[in-house]
C-alpha cells in the first residue's frame, strides 16, 4: 500500500480526499513536476523547485510563507520514507488552487500533493534497445507563457502517447503550429549533426525542461557546440546523425530510427556517462 501526502497529511493512496469541485480535476488549475530520487534526496530538486514556484508566480498563486526549498524536500524525504522507498522513486509533486468558483477562482491560496512510486534503476538507466520514434500531426502545441511550464493541462500530450502506442512507436515528437519540431511526448527532444547538438528554443512551445538545461550545461562544458537558435523540422531530423530525449526521471533516450532513417548514439552516451557522475 502506498501512501500520498496532502498538505502534510498521509492518505492511502485508494482513498478519496479532494471533491469534485476541485479546480485541478475541473479546470486544470495545476503545476507539477516530476523527478527522481535516490535515497532520500532528489535529483537537481532546486531546479525543480525554482520551475515551479516560477509557475505559481506566474499563475497567480498564493505561495505561503513556509513553502521552501527546505521545507518541500523535508516533505518529499518523508514521504519516500513513509513508503519506504529508499532507492530509486519517482516523485511527483503537484500544486493546485484552493477552493471552487468557475473560471474566477474564490482564492489563490494552494494545496500541495505528493505522489512516490518505485522506478526499476536507482540511477539514470541507458536504454539498451534505441527508440523507434514517429512524427505525431493531429494536434499541434501553441507557443504562449504558459508553454514552457508542467501544468495539468496535457491533452496534447495524451493524444500524442495514444498515437504513438497505436503505431506501435516508442516515442514521437510534436510540433507548433509552425510545422517545427517541439518535444516528444513527455520529454524534451536533442539532434546531433557533425558534432553540434540542437534542441528547440523555449520559443518554439517546449516545456522548459530540469533535465534540458542540465544537458546543455553538460555539453558545453564538455566542449560541444550546443544550438538553440535554429528552426527545427522534419527535414533536420531526416539528415540529422543523432536523435536523444531527455527528461527528469529518465535522463536521457536515445533513438534508433525514424522511418527508414538509422541514428547513431555516441554523443548521447558521453553525455549519458557524465550525467551519472553529477547526480
Amino acid at each position: 500500500m502506498l501512501y500520498f501526502n496532502l498538505n502534510g497529511q498521509f492518505y492511502p493512496e485508494n482513498e478519496l480526499v479532494l471533491g469534485i469541485k476541485n479546480r485541478a480535476f475541473r479546470y486544470g488549475d495545476a503545476l507539477f513536476e516530476s523527478m527522481h530520487a535516490n535515497g532520500m534526496s532528489v535529483y537537481f530538486f532546486e531546479k525543480h523547485f525554482t520551475r515551479l514556484t516560477y509557475g505559481m508566480k506566474m499563475l497567480k498563486m498564493e505561495i505561503p510563507y513556509n513553502f521552501s526549498m527546505v521545507f518541500m524536500a523535508n516533505e518529499i524525504e518523508s514521504t519516500l520514507h513513509k513508503n519506504r522507498l529508499f532507492q530509486g522513486a519517482r516523485v511527483r509533486l503537484m500544486v493546485f488552487r484552493n477552493g471552487s468558483g468557475l473560471y474566477s477562482p474564490e482564492t489563490n491560496k494552494i494545496s500541495y500533493l505528493i505522489e512516490v512510486e518505485k522506478l526499476e534503476s536507482d540511477t539514470y538507466d541507458y536504454n539498451v534497445k534505441g527508440l523507434i520514434i514517429g512524427i505525431y500531426t493531429e494536434v499541434r502545441l501553441t507557443r504562449s507563457i504558459f508553454s514552457n511550464l508542467k501544468t495539468g493541462n496535457s491533452l496534447p500530450y495524451i493524444l500524442a502517447a495514444i498515437f504513438r502506442d497505436e503505431n506501435k512507436l516508442d516515442e514521437c515528437v510534436l510540433l507548433n503550429e509552425a510545422d517545427e519540431l517541439v518535444e516528444g511526448t513527455g520529454s524534451n527532444i536533442f539532434l546531433v549533426k557533425n558534432e553540434t547538438i540542437f534542441t528547440p528554443n523555449l520559443n518554439s512551445g517546449c516545456v522548459a525542461g530540469v533535465m534540458r538545461h542540465q544537458i546543455i550545461k553538460t555539453a558545453r562544458n564538455l566542449g560541444f557546440t550546443v544550438r538553440e537558435d535554429f528552426q527545427l523540422t522534419e527535414k533536420e531530423l531526416k539528415a540529422c546523425d543523432e536523435v536523444f530525449f531527455t527528461n527528469a526521471v529518465k535522463g536521457i533516450r536515445w533513438a534508433l530510427a525514424f522511418n527508414n532513417k538509422r541514428y547513431f548514439n555516441r554523443i548521447s552516451r558521453i553525455l549519458h556517462s557524465k550525467l551519472l557522475e553529477i547526480q
